[in-house]
């Protein structure tokens, strides 16, 4: 399955020497590194799909189980985190779409390691304070 009109979308410029080189491994790792180029674009529309491929891939990732030694609920959540900072309201909100499949996954099947709580409470710290600051979009 894949992206509604992907196949119209621009092609991701390499990633910066600026992004959070911790991040780009993880997400790279996990989701591989075509997306995250994405992931890190410039291009909103490209980190907005980005984020729902994420999706579509995450009952897939949870059921694998495995990264090579990397802890995929705080990759899935850190990618969260992260696009939860973006300017854009549609990739905030395909960002709190991954959330919600991931948790639901997570759940599912059983790997929900209790060193999430931190990462998860971050997220919704930030997403209550966007919230209550009627001055900022929120999706």
């Amino acid at each position: 399955a894949g992206v509604d009109g992907a196949e119209e979308l621009p092609s991701p410029e390499d990633i910066e020497t600026n992004a959070p080189t911790d991040l780009v491994h993880k997400v790279e790792s996990l989701f591989g590194s075509y997306r995250a180029k994405c992931f890190f674009s410039k291009n909103w529309s490209l980190r907005e799909a980005c984020l729902a491929k994420m999706t579509l891939m995450i009952p897939e990732i949870c059921s694998a189980g495995s990264t090579g030694g990397a802890d995929i609920s705080e990759i899935i959540f850190s990618t969260i985190e992260s696009s939860n900072s973006d300017k854009n309201v549609q990739v905030n909100l395909s960002g709190l779409i991954l959330l919600d499949e991931a948790l639901l996954q997570l759940e599912t099947t059983s790997k929900a390691p209790i060193s999430m709580t931190p990462q998860l409470s971050r997220i919704l710290v930030d997403l209550f304070s966007k919230m209550a600051d009627n001055s900022k979009k929120v999706a």
